[in-house]
Protein backbone atom coordinates (compact mmCIF):
# COMPACT_ATOMS: atom_id res chain seq x y z
CA UNK A 1 0.00 0.00 0.00
CA UNK A 2 2.79 2.31 0.99
CA UNK A 3 5.01 1.97 -2.34
CA UNK A 4 0.92 2.38 -4.32
CA UNK A 5 0.03 5.35 -2.13
CA UNK A 6 3.62 7.20 -3.04
CA UNK A 7 3.36 6.54 -6.52
CA UNK A 8 -0.42 8.05 -6.46
CA UNK A 9 0.96 11.09 -5.11
CA UNK A 10 3.85 11.51 -6.93
CA UNK A 11 1.88 11.60 -10.04
CA UNK A 12 -0.71 14.06 -8.73
CA UNK A 13 1.49 16.41 -7.22
CA UNK A 14 3.72 16.70 -10.11
CA UNK A 15 6.51 19.66 -9.52
CA UNK A 16 5.27 20.85 -5.98
CA UNK A 17 5.79 17.92 -3.93
CA UNK A 18 5.34 19.93 -0.57
CA UNK A 19 1.29 19.98 -1.55
CA UNK A 20 1.06 16.22 -1.31
CA UNK A 21 -1.43 17.18 1.78
CA UNK A 22 -3.74 18.69 -0.55
CA UNK A 23 -4.42 15.67 -2.50
CA UNK A 24 -4.04 12.67 0.07
CA UNK A 25 -7.61 12.61 0.45
CA UNK A 26 -8.18 12.27 -3.11
CA UNK A 27 -5.85 9.84 -3.68
CA UNK A 28 -6.90 7.60 -0.55
CA UNK A 29 -10.62 7.66 -1.90
CA UNK A 30 -9.14 6.95 -5.91
CA UNK A 31 -7.05 3.95 -4.38
CA UNK A 32 -10.34 2.69 -2.02
CA UNK A 33 -12.80 3.02 -4.74
CA UNK A 34 -10.17 1.18 -7.60
CA UNK A 35 -11.23 -2.70 -8.07
CA UNK A 36 -7.41 -4.29 -7.22
CA UNK A 37 -5.98 -7.01 -9.30
CA UNK A 38 -5.42 -9.34 -6.40
CA UNK A 39 -8.62 -9.11 -5.05
CA UNK A 40 -10.83 -8.64 -7.79
CA UNK A 41 -12.65 -6.31 -5.52
CA UNK A 42 -11.95 -2.24 -4.17
CA UNK A 43 -11.38 -2.23 -0.74
CA UNK A 44 -14.40 0.24 -0.24
CA UNK A 45 -16.53 -2.56 -0.96
CA UNK A 46 -15.18 -5.20 1.04
CA UNK A 47 -15.52 -2.92 3.87
CA UNK A 48 -18.83 -1.52 3.37
CA UNK A 49 -20.32 -4.60 1.10
CA UNK A 50 -21.42 -1.38 -1.50
CA UNK A 51 -19.42 0.68 -4.28
CA UNK A 52 -18.89 4.20 -3.31
CA UNK A 53 -21.54 6.38 -3.95
CA UNK A 54 -19.67 9.74 -5.75
CA UNK A 55 -21.67 13.21 -5.85
CA UNK A 56 -21.45 12.67 -9.30
CA UNK A 57 -23.52 9.61 -9.09
CA UNK A 58 -25.83 11.42 -7.22
CA UNK A 59 -26.23 14.22 -9.17
CA UNK A 60 -27.19 12.26 -12.28
CA UNK A 61 -28.68 9.40 -10.57
CA UNK A 62 -26.18 6.60 -11.94
CA UNK A 63 -27.32 4.41 -9.64
CA UNK A 64 -31.18 2.52 -8.83
CA UNK A 65 -32.27 3.40 -5.12
CA UNK A 66 -34.79 0.72 -3.92
CA UNK A 67 -36.81 1.35 -1.15
CA UNK A 68 -35.47 -1.58 1.05
CA UNK A 69 -36.59 -3.03 4.63
CA UNK A 70 -33.72 -2.94 6.90
CA UNK A 71 -33.64 -6.76 7.54
CA UNK A 72 -34.01 -7.14 3.80
CA UNK A 73 -30.90 -5.02 3.56
CA UNK A 74 -28.85 -6.34 6.24
CA UNK A 75 -29.27 -10.12 4.82
CA UNK A 76 -28.66 -8.86 1.38
CA UNK A 77 -25.26 -7.18 2.97
CA UNK A 78 -23.83 -10.48 4.81
CA UNK A 79 -24.87 -12.49 1.51
CA UNK A 80 -23.19 -10.60 -0.59
CA UNK A 81 -19.79 -9.96 1.90
CA UNK A 82 -19.48 -13.48 2.71
CA UNK A 83 -19.19 -14.40 -1.25
CA UNK A 84 -17.39 -11.47 -1.63
CA UNK A 85 -15.15 -12.54 1.08
CA UNK A 86 -15.11 -16.04 0.40
CA UNK A 87 -13.94 -15.35 -3.65
CA UNK A 88 -11.48 -12.47 -2.48
CA UNK A 89 -9.51 -15.21 -0.37
CA UNK A 90 -9.54 -17.97 -3.47
CA UNK A 91 -8.16 -15.06 -5.63
CA UNK A 92 -5.80 -14.38 -2.37
CA UNK A 93 -4.61 -17.90 -2.58
CA UNK A 94 -3.74 -17.93 -6.16
CA UNK A 95 -2.12 -15.03 -6.57
CA UNK A 96 0.04 -16.28 -3.38
CA UNK A 97 0.65 -19.50 -5.86
CA UNK A 98 1.85 -16.94 -8.36
CA UNK A 99 4.08 -14.97 -6.34
CA UNK A 100 5.44 -18.12 -5.16
CA UNK A 101 6.31 -19.49 -8.43
CA UNK A 102 7.58 -16.18 -9.75
CA UNK A 103 10.07 -15.89 -6.29
CA UNK A 104 11.30 -19.63 -6.52
CA UNK A 105 11.84 -19.46 -10.23
CA UNK A 106 14.35 -16.40 -9.80
CA UNK A 107 15.76 -17.93 -6.75
CA UNK A 108 16.69 -21.30 -8.00
CA UNK A 109 16.24 -20.93 -11.82
CA UNK A 110 14.08 -23.08 -14.21
CA UNK A 111 13.78 -26.44 -13.33
CA UNK A 112 15.78 -28.75 -16.35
Amino acid sequence: FNRTLFDMLSTTVGNHPSSWEQNICKVCLAYNSSVHSSTGYSPFFLMFGRQVKLPVDLMYGTGEVAEVSVPAYVQRLKEALREAYALVRDRCDTEHRRQKAIYDEKMHGKPF
